[in-house]
């Protein structure tokens, strides 16, 4: 594998270097809770919520066909005129009928929740998302898996919109825990195993671990698909819900194609100035997938610019989300920072046809 198709956070900063000591900058900040003992839990699948829907759906028209026959010995011709007829009655069936009509309107809510999941999973415009939580023997990161893969799945997408305009969106199609002690605390390296083990060939897939050593908060592979191999991201917990969550959208950035904005640390970058964007992605894991059209990418050689000038245009690369160092007092990060906006739009433009087909 090339050097490049491996980019990844380590402390500060955003580069990969496998065999760093160096102890992370920041501690987790997720609460831990006993749990049973279970290799895996799917808390959420496509698959899982068509099945689930059916019994629903049937028990649905039971308690409905149920309900009217209750509200026709009352002589009410619908459920609200019922309702209504039992607020000033004392009929023993009035019980039956309240009962029958909370439980009715329950599993309408129910069916309802599990119908727009369906309707999610089956949106073609929208790329594939996986979750997976890693817990421990005694140890489990969240109460709430399925809360908080919709959170990073929101912050994802918020990551990718310009100005209103979504420029790539992902759905939620998969979240689990799986218990994996060896990894539910673990280093940036473990990425290139736990690839081996997560990677579908229909989703991208977000791992989500408690702790990565040597300072690493997230890592992910350069210019991979969710049909191709190595198509994993990873990234500690406490990213999902603190101001280090533009970690998880610097991460999903390396997998579009884009490389850091500056080459503040040796080895992070394929070198400095103007590059041709095609060829950055010859060190990524598609890397026979190039762009039809090719566009300049900046690659600045100092850090803290905000203004530098090549090509004739200026690229703000310090405020960009791909800048290699999570700097606290930049205020304002994103993706489509002066002069990176243009290449930004067209390389995720350009990832997001290759994935969809």
């Amino acid at each position: 594998m090339k050097v490049l198709s491996l980019l990844c956070l380590i402390g500060l900063i955003f580069s990969c270097k496998p065999n760093q000591k160096e102890e992370s900058k920041f501690s987790s900040s997720s609460e831990t809770k006993n749990i049973e003992d279970d290799s895996e839990k799917i808390i959420f699948s496509c698959e899982q919520s068509e099945e689930d829907v059916k019994p629903l759906r049937f028990e649905r028209k039971k308690l409905t066909f149920q309900l009217n026959t209750q509200i026709t010995l009352i002589g009410a011709s619908s459920v609200d005129q019922a309702l209504a007829i039992c607020e000033t009655s004392n009929l023993n069936i009035c019980d039956e009928i309240i009962d029958s009509a909370k439980k009715l309107e329950d599993l309408k809510k129910q069916i309802a929740s599990l119908e727009s999941s369906i309707g999610e999973c089956r949106d073609s415009s929208k790329v594939a998302l996986n979750v997976v939580f890693l817990r421990s023997e005694d140890e489990t990161l969240t109460d709430d898996h399925l809360a908080d893969a919709t959170l990073l799945l929101s912050e994802l997408n918020s990551q990718l919109n310009d100005n209103g305009e979504q420029i790539v969106e992902f759905k939620l199609t998969g979240v689990k825990e799986v218990l994996d002690t060896e990894h539910y605390k673990t280093s940036c390296n473990a990425i290139i195993q736990l690839s081996a083990i997560h990677s579908t060939d229909d989703a991208l897939t977000f791992v989500i671990t408690d702790y990565l050593s040597g300072g690493c908060l997230g890592v992910s592979f350069l210019w991979t698909f969710p049909d191709t191999s190595h198509n994993i991201l990873l990234g500690r917990y406490d990213a999902i819900k603190s101001d280090q969550n533009i970690v998880l959208g610097h991460e999903l950035g390396h997998v579009f194609g884009l490389n850091h904005t500056a080459a503040v640390y040796s080895g992070s970058t394929p070198g400095v100035g103007l590059f041709n964007f095609n060829d950055i992605l010859s060190g990524g894991i598609a890397k026979d997938r190039r762009c039809a059209e090719d566009f300049d990418y900046y690659i600045h050689d100092k850090a803290l610019s905000t203004d530098a000038e090549a090509g004739g245009i200026v690229w703000n690369s310090y405020e960009n989300l791909m800048y290699p160092i999570a700097a606290k007092d930049r205020e304002v990060v994103s993706l489509f920072t002066e002069g990176y906006s243009e290449a930004v739009n067209k390389a995720v433009s350009c990832w997001n046809g290759f994935a969809l087909k």
